[in-house]
């Protein structure tokens, strides 16, 4: 709600690991105030929200694994999934590939996004 008072109309969730999981959950929720979703080794929910969701993962990755994370982007025509050889820690150990992906979706996301605000904040009573 602050961000959208202070005239930011569209906000990006983010999260790596278990902040990721985190993020898959919270996003179920407040779907109609974000923009989109990036999820970095790790997913918890059982589906995607109806957002623009980018989900990363390791193949290799022991703590969340590859095929969970593969099977949540797949229930979602607006996830787009991208696995990258390596564990747990691909976005530290494979950061010159990962950044650019993640560049490139919001990039897409902002480049269709019309100029006029996506959410408008209700008032309290």
């Amino acid at each position: 709600e602050y961000a959208h008072r202070v005239g930011i109309n569209r906000v990006y969730l983010a999260g790596l690991s278990n902040g990721a999981a985190g993020a898959s959950v919270l996003a179920l929720t407040h779907a109609q105030e974000l923009s989109g979703l990036v999820l970095i080794s790790g997913v918890r929910a059982a589906s995607p929200p109806p957002l623009p969701t980018l989900v990363v993962q390791g193949s290799t990755d022991q703590m969340m694994s590859a095929s969970a994370a593969r099977a949540y982007a797949a229930k979602s025509s607006r996830a787009s999934y991208r696995e990258i050889p390596g564990g747990h820690l691909i976005f530290l150990s494979e950061n010159a590939r990962v950044r650019p992906m993640i560049s490139s979706f919001l990039l897409g996301l902002e480049q269709q996004t019309p100029t006029s605000p996506a959410f408008v904040a209700k008032p309290k009573k």
